[in-house]
């Protein structure tokens, strides 16, 4: 069972205040950077935690406090005894004291505040050292398999979402070159993106089945296989994919063909799997879904042209597998809108802890390139591993997630390698990364081919307290560099911290360089005083 916490929060404070926090910031002079090899880079006069200094703006009492959470990361039993405790502060009413707990020490070392306005001064002090913000407002939905709200219920949530989200466009406005960053759970009902997922993935299915040994099919061979589980679609439905019935199809032209978007195929693909098929594999049976998708669809869609038109960009987070076809469904569709003459405004994201990750990347990067708009992306490991393996065990699927950390890591270096073979072409990607590694990697790379640090086309991106040595030493050498900022009141994101933490522990439990160059700013100040 899923349940939606998706939960209704107050409008943060007006952008006036934004402006008379962030005007008056300056830049910093750029320090130029010589090309190095990647395994020396860290060690090198302009980049080591000792000239960059990254806890430098912090009090004592600060550092005091994050050398603490630390130090709690270091402990996972802490992690898996969170949600025991909070059920016990609920039930014996003393949930204020732990809320102020966490307030005081890991809301403050990993968030921005709970307001628009408390986020301000932390936006502020990462511009003075040269950082750019992506703001993120904390909320996210599970799934409950019981709870479908209608389409008027599912409106009604996401332009709520859609009018926090807009001040957050707001404000990140006023410090020019920040992201977003848009959760499309937070939107369209979770019900309804599984259900519209195993329905991409049954598309799929047919598709693998048509095609011949060089990955084309027809279109009578494809709707013969399609017909197997959607007896309701006629050639008639797919007269418009390709330029004419003996047109050789591949996956990409299949995929854009099979959208949402598409109202033409709709009645043709409402179907419903035998009896004692689990629930959670259902594909799309009603139209009510479709009515929902529209509806919630123009809230995103509204979004995206507030963020053009404010010239900020969005990133659109994956997800779980189960929702991720077809949160790519929408990604792709705002990317066709609002990705256009070199410009980008839509950032998908992929995972490439997933097996298919890279191959999807891939896949979209020339779907683009045919189309022609701009492709936009940012590049992760992952964050769902635990559940996504707990499902595919549970529900009898293959296991989703790479077998081992090396073939993630290959799979992340070769994202990388790849992104950066299109260049100069109209492409702009997001190295989302705490691995030195990845970092050090892309650096290099830019150095060797003579891509300027500071290059419209290139970004890196950490989560606020985490990697922040990496963060700083980026932004010190010139490099865009951004902070993943959550924020959001701390009921919201007590939740939201408590997922990222189970997801991930062994991020989290190494810590142990932070911890480190904390301790040496303690030190360097306690010997100051001497």
């Amino acid at each position: 069972m899923f349940r939606s916490t998706v939960q209704r929060l107050p409008l943060p404070s007006s952008q006036c205040v934004a402006r008379r926090f962030i005007a008056t910031q300056t830049t910093p002079i750029r320090t130029k950077t010589t090309a190095v090899d990647p395994d020396s880079l860290w060690s090198t006069s302009d980049w080591s935690p000792a000239q960059v200094r990254p806890y430098k703006d912090k009090s004592t009492l600060e550092l005091l406090n994050s050398y603490t959470v630390f130090k709690l990361c270091e402990f996972p039993p802490l992690v898996s005894m969170t949600p025991m405790m909070i059920n016990i502060a609920e039930k014996t009413g003393t949930k204020f004291v732990m809320n102020g707990v966490v307030k005081n020490t890991f809301f403050k070392h990993f968030c921005g505040g709970e307001t628009i306005s408390e986020v301000l001064p932390t936006m502020t002090k990462l511009k003075s050292r040269n950082m750019g913000s992506i703001l993120d407002l904390a909320m996210e939905a599970d799934m409950d398999a019981d709870a479908d709200p209608t389409p008027a219920k599912a409106k009604e949530v996401s332009t709520h979402i859609l009018n926090l989200m807009k001040e957050s466009v707001d404000i990140a406005a006023e410090n020019p070159g920040s992201f977003i960053a848009a959760k499309v759970t937070a939107y369209v009902p979770p019900t309804v993106l599984l259900r519209w997922t195993n329905t991409l993935k049954l598309v799929e299915d047919a598709f693998l089945a048509a095609k011949d040994s060089e990955g084309f099919t027809s279109r009578a061979k494809l709707l013969g296989e399609l017909n197997k589980t959607f007896p309701a679609l006629k050639a008639s439905h797919l007269s418009s994919l390709g330029k004419d019935e003996s047109a050789k199809l591949d996956w990409i032209s299949v995929s854009d063909y099979f959208t949402f978007a598409n109202t033409a195929i709709r009645s043709g693909i409402l179907t419903t799997l035998p009896k004692g098929t689990n629930e959670l594999l259902q594909p799309v049976s009603s139209a009510t879904d479709f009515e929902t998708l529209d509806l919630v669809f123009a809230d995103l869609d509204a979004l995206f042209t507030h963020g053009a038109k404010q010239q900020v960009k969005i990133m659109v987070d994956a997800e779980q597998t189960y929702f991720q076809r077809a949160i790519d469904d929408v990604a792709l569709e705002l990317s066709r809108r609002y990705n256009r003459n070199g410009d980008v405004v839509c950032f998908n994201t992929y995972q490439q802890y997933l097996k298919d990750g890279l191959h999807r990347m891939k896949l979209d990067i020339e779907r683009a390139e045919r189309a022609g708009w701009t492709f936009g992306c940012k590049i992760v490991r992952g964050a769902y591993m635990v559940s996504e393996r707990e499902r595919a065990a549970e529900m009898g699927y293959a296991d989703p997630i790479n077998a081992t950390i090396a073939d993630t890591h290959a799979s992340y270096n070769a994202a990388i390698d790849h992104l950066l073979s299109k260049l100069p072409q109209k492409i702009e990607f997001v190295i989302a990364s705490h691995n030195k590694g990845s970092v050090a990697k892309t650096v290099a790379a830019m150095q060797k081919s003579g891509v300027p640090a500071d290059s419209k086309q290139i970004a890196f991106a950490q989560l606020m307290g985490m990697q922040d040595g990496t963060s700083f030493a980026l932004a010190k050498n010139g490099y865009r560099c951004f902070k993943y900022v959550p924020y959001g009141p701390i009921d919201v994101t007590i939740p939201y911290l408590l997922r990222r933490a189970q997801e991930n522990s062994s991020v989290l439990g190494g810590v142990g360089e932070d911890k480190r160059e904390l301790v040496a700013e303690i030190k360097r100040r306690a010997g100051a005083k001497n």
